[in-house]
């Protein structure tokens, strides 16, 4: 969970090996919104496939989370 976002190697080990679309979970803290919408874009991109992502929502003691 949210490493596969970060590091390219597992999206790019998934599309070599013939998958047609990536589905990621992630749960990026506010306020890392747009660095996690720009993750999601690029393994799209690198992968050329659609990726799917979902990230956690709402609070918790130690953070908060975007829609």
């Amino acid at each position: 969970m949210c490493y596969e976002l970060r590091f390219p190697t597992f999206a790019r080990y998934l599309s070599l090996a013939g998958s047609d679309l990536l589905v990621t979970t992630t749960a990026f803290p506010n306020p890392r919104s747009d660095h996690w919408k720009n993750l999601v874009k690029a393994r799209a991109i690198e992968t050329q496939a659609p990726n799917v992502a979902c990230n956690r929502t709402g609070k918790a003691p130690e953070a908060s989370y975007f829609l």
